[in-house]
């Protein structure tokens, strides 16, 4: 497989086709430097592996399985494998058992119109007032980028400046300390990708509801998409709690 240059993600528009609206797969073809991509032949990949953030895409059509695994062994671990078809499921499965788990991932309905204002707005006004809601600013980018649980927060974006320009979030802070995070994983165009994290002696409070009504609110009021993902049950409800519906469960991969 072979490495191609950010100027040659384009080649791979018609291989990125089959999911379409897929933000990530967006988010590589206009160039963001957190992605890369090998192909079986530059310029008319019939194979692909696309990676983006944390996500690793198979597309196309099952070929150069040994070269295939190699590239993934190499260059995917640690990272969310997403089988594009029936048929890289079943690559993965059968010439790659050993070598791989699977486990689930659930989608979220994308309904722009769906999210009910005064249910947010309570979720937000059951907050115990120790705890502080802030916006994420310069600094608050910069501490979050140093916090291991929280980190997806922030640190798919170049600067703080690409952050203030394209992100949003909002962080939940007691005694000055961040506690819960709800913010873009990624964006693209009107959309981002919302990534949540709370400290573990903090969950079950309600704190994750309240950041991520207030970031969907703000969200609302920007003419912004917030896209959710599940990946694991506690968020599929999470995200009903606050107005999503499940659409399906669908299978991932990592190399263990």
């Amino acid at each position: 497989m072979i490495k191609i240059n950010d100027s040659e993600r384009s080649n791979l528009s018609k291989l990125c086709s089959i999911r379409k609206d897929d933000s990530l797969l967006q988010w590589f073809l206009e160039g963001n430097p957190y992605c890369a991509a090998w192909v079986d032949d530059v310029m008319n990949p019939e194979v692909g592996i696309i990676i983006a953030a944390d996500f690793c895409y198979l597309l196309g059509e099952v070929k150069h399985p040994a070269e295939v695994k190699q590239t993934l062994e190499e260059n995917a671990r640690h990272k969310i494998i997403i089988p594009c078809g029936t048929h890289w499921g079943t690559y993965l499965n059968e010439y790659m058992s050993k070598k791989v788990r699977c486990y689930s991932r659930y989608a979220i309905k994308h309904e722009p119109d769906i999210f009910d204002k005064s249910n947010l707005d309570q979720l937000i006004q059951k907050l115990n007032p120790v705890y502080e809601i802030r916006q994420i600013d310069e600094d608050i980018y910069k501490e979050v980028l140093g916090i291991d649980w929280a980190a997806d927060g922030c640190c798919f974006f170049r600067s703080h400046e690409d952050f203030k320009k394209n992100g949003l979030g909002f962080v939940i802070v007691k005694d000055e300390q961040i506690v819960c995070i709800a913010s873009s994983y990624t964006s693209y165009k009107n959309t981002i990708g919302v990534t949540i994290g709370t400290l573990d002696e903090y969950r079950r409070q309600g704190l994750a509801a309240a950041c991520a009504a207030t970031l969907i609110l703000e969200c609302l009021e920007r003419g912004i998409y917030p896209e959710w993902e599940a990946s694991n049950m506690n968020s599929v409800a999470l995200s009903e709690k606050l107005g999503y519906h499940l659409d399906k469960a669908f299978d991932v991969y990592s190399l263990v």
